[in-house]
């Protein structure tokens, strides 16, 4: 950090301060100034630094929660600025700010004015929640989720529990790491939100506590490096999980698409049934206004049983009365639902990689050197000597790309040709009349197969790309850079020429012209020059004739058209 701190300050002029560790060694390395704002010493127990509106106590290298103590009038207004002061963006205390947001929705009838005093039967409770944030003083959640780095630990796999009643939904996440036979248990973070206050059952509620669950998956799996695969989710509603295991009934559309919300996200097997009693999720479902020690709430401590638990079997959930569930349609024969391709979603992972690259001739040297260092590597050949790339290999990098491209977004429209079975009537390249080459790309057909004396075989059959997508994008400013920022037309045929064809390409080729920077200062309007200021003899009053303008360069014959009587010139 001290050789960052000169580089930046001599190179760029840069200073790096407002620096802040737990550690008094790397505190000590730097001068005073440096240090972070308020920042005094390390070892006093009141030294805390504010880091994105946490605190954080460097001397216990914990988190902690500054409570205010102002006291607030009971209407609206100061209800929703208490619940509001408490800032906990990982979910520390989610059952005590949940519990406050119930509150306010049961003592904010509708209609009341911000600052009218509200009705006192709630008052009460009111206080009794508010007495309770004084317990927020004494919590200190250490800021290591476990007792030794994730990236060291012999096994790491994350818990996420879900739950959720008439006034919330809530989700939680643990962090469970096997190292030198030390099992631990530590809260990631959790979520909670009310529950709408009309229309939803309880199985939709729990539902939508699922989604809730499968969303903090996403975000853990990113922040943490953790695969999808590795992690766990448990709720008590048998109905959620029959919905989720379901393969033979259809759902109605409020039901259709978070069922397929959490597919997408994790699988059946990963879902586990769970009693409330070991649920830590239900301690944020319920309006808790008496907390004395949040430390010791399950939310918080999370599942100890996880420590002893073995690999799980998996379970298939069944309907829990299909026939009295108005969330299932109803239907006289089993609908039996197949798993899509595999491959598909291996094709799916390689083509997010190609959206990392901003140009067409880095993306296909990216591929054809990783192809060059794939081959050195199997033939055990010195991997560290990178050779110049050759034309066979270039050609291959681009073969590889479209077919990924391809296979991606007409996956059934190559099944069916290898099958040897015409395309479904609402293929949006059925009328192209499509066909495979021998590197099993795709390929407009079209009718003038016998032009190959006059037009190259690729201009004769391009291959088809999708429209809007990043391939097609890449290529479209590939050759629209070729043709020097020409337009529409210019950039159409290079593509034609070059073998492409881009479905709603001339769409797609007008929009990319017009958010292209190099052609918005080409095409931009004429500058104007802006008229002086009026003579003062012609604004002055006067007499007639007082002050006469005489023009003495004209008149110039600027124009000569055909009249009856010949040809007569306009002048200036």
């Amino acid at each position: 950090m001290k050789r960052t701190q000169s580089t930046m300050k001599s190179e760029g002029q840069i200073r790096l301060h407002k620096i802040t560790s737990n550690k008094l060694a790397v505190m000590e390395a730097f001068d005073v100034s440096d240090h972070g704002e308020l920042l005094r010493d390390i070892e006093s127990d009141d030294t805390i630094h504010r880091s994105l509106g946490l605190c954080w106590s460097l001397k216990n290298d914990t988190f902690v929660f500054m409570v205010p103590t102002d006291e607030k009038p009971f209407t609206r207004r100061g209800l929703l600025s208490t619940v509001n002061s408490l800032f906990d963006p990982i979910g520390f205390i989610s059952p005590i700010t949940i519990s406050g947001k119930i509150l306010l929705r049961e003592c904010t009838p509708e209609g009341v004015d911000w600052d009218e005093p509200l009705p006192e039967n709630n008052i009460l409770k009111w206080k009794e929640w508010q007495s309770s944030l004084r317990c927020l003083s004494d919590i200190a959640i250490p800021r290591m989720m476990s007792h030794t780095s994730v990236s060291l630990a012999q096994t790491s796999e994350v818990h996420i529990f879900s739950d959720a009643s008439e006034k919330a939904i809530a989700a939680s996440a643990y962090l469970r790491t096997v190292s030198d036979g030390l099992t631990s248990v530590r809260f990631i973070m959790g979520r909670s939100k009310l529950a709408p206050l009309k229309g939803h059952t309880i199985p939709r509620l729990e539902l939508c506590g699922a989604v809730l669950a499968t969303e903090l998956a996403e975000i853990i799996s990113v922040q943490l490096d953790i695969p999808l695969e590795f992690m766990r989710y448990y709720t008590d509603s048998r109905v959620v999980l029959g919905y989720i295991s379901n393969r033979t009934r259809r759902f109605y559309t409020y039901v259709s698409n978070r069922v397929d919300h959490i597919l997408r996200t994790s699988s059946a097997n990963q879902w586990n049934f769970i009693s409330s009693e070991k649920n830590p999720a239900d301690s944020c479902t319920k309006c808790i206004t008496n907390v004395t020690n949040i430390m010791q709430l399950p939310w918080i401590i999370g599942p100890q049983w996880l420590s002893d638990i073995t690999e799980m079997e998996p379970t298939q959930f069944p309907l829990v009365e299909p026939d009295n569930d108005r969330e299932i349609r109803p239907t006289d024969r089993p609908v039996t639902c197949v798993q899509t391709d595999v491959t598909i979603t291996t094709s799916n992972l390689i083509t997010k990689k190609f959206d990392h690259f901003g140009d067409w001739r880095k993306l296909i040297m990216g591929i054809a050197y990783l192809n060059q260092f794939c081959h050195k590597f199997k033939a055990r050949h010195d991997k560290n000597l990178m050779l110049p790339i050759h034309c066979d290999e270039i050609h291959e990098a681009d073969i590889f790309v479209l077919k990924q491209t391809q296979q991606e977004n007409f996956y059934k429209e190559i099944n069916s040709l290898k099958a040897g079975r015409p395309l479904a009537k609402d293929s949006c390249i059925a009328t192209l009349s499509p066909f495979l080459d021998e590197n099993q790309l795709l390929r407009v057909g079209g009718r003038i197969n016998k032009a190959a004396g006059n037009l190259s075989s690729k201009e004769i059959n391009p291959i088809i790309l999708p429209k809007r997508n990043h391939i097609s994008i890449l290529l479209i400013r590939h050759f629209h850079e070729g043709v020097k920022d020409q337009g529409r037309l210019f950039t159409e045929c290079a593509l034609r020429t070059a073998g492409f064809w881009i479905l709603g390409g001339k769409r797609m080729i007008s929009s990319i012209i017009h958010n292209c920077v190099t052609c918005r200062k080409l095409r931009r309007n004429l500058e104007t020059q802006m008229m002086a200021d009026v003579p003062e003899d012609r604004i002055t009053p006067g007499p007639p004739f007082t002050s006469v303008g005489v023009d003495v360069f004209g008149p110039w014959e600027v124009s000569t058209h055909r009249t009856r009587g010949g040809a007569a010139n306009d002048g200036d």
